[in-house]
């Protein structure tokens, strides 16, 4: 295994190979070796190295590496992995970013933002609700919205949200 110095030279150099040489690295125990390869995968916007550094973003331990990840996958090109980046700011502890984040999701066409927006429908601000709510329906998610009005696990005043968007789209 690499040491730390030997992967942050490897990055600064720009070695021929490098994203394919520091994706293991990717998996390693140690957060600092983790963090000098998302640092040298700057840049590379592959399936591969989107496919890591979602891995990070999903399941890492450490909340400056799943930063680091949502930064990464932001610039991707391929909207399965930059639309993931959005899906982190969704479990924010910052009601601003996360209502953003879901509103920004109303123009995804990946089939995973549905479940990502449902789970923040029952979120605790009226703002970040409502964001998701108008994403879902611009998205046409409009037999999930359905089902969510039977669920058991939605409150009533989430619920009754949900019917009046759903009425107002009847009535249009």
């Amino acid at each position: 295994k690499p040491g730390l110095s030997a992967v942050v030279a490897a990055s600064l150099l720009k070695l021929d190979g490098l994203d394919k040489k520091l994706l293991p690295v990717l998996e390693s125990a140690n957060a600092k070796l983790r963090s000098a390869a998302l640092d040298g995968l700057v840049g590379f916007d592959t399936k591969p190295v989107n496919t890591a550094v979602r891995k990070i973003l999903d399941d890492d331990s450490e909340a400056e590496l799943r930063d680091k990840a949502a930064v990464h996958l932001g610039k991707s090109k391929d909207s399965k992995f930059s639309v993931a980046a959005h899906y982190h700011a969704l479990r924010s502890s910052d009601v601003a970013v996360v209502a953003k984040a879901a509103k920004a999701l109303g123009d995804s066409k990946e089939s995973e933002t549905r479940k990502q927006l449902l789970k923040v429908l029952v979120h605790d601000d009226f703002s970040v609700r409502e964001a998701a709510l108008a994403s879902l329906i611009q998205r046409k998610d409009i037999q999930d919205l359905i089902e969510a009005l039977v669920a058991d696990k939605i409150s009533v005043e989430v619920k009754t949200e949900i019917a009046r968007e759903l009425v107002k789209i009847k009535h249009k």
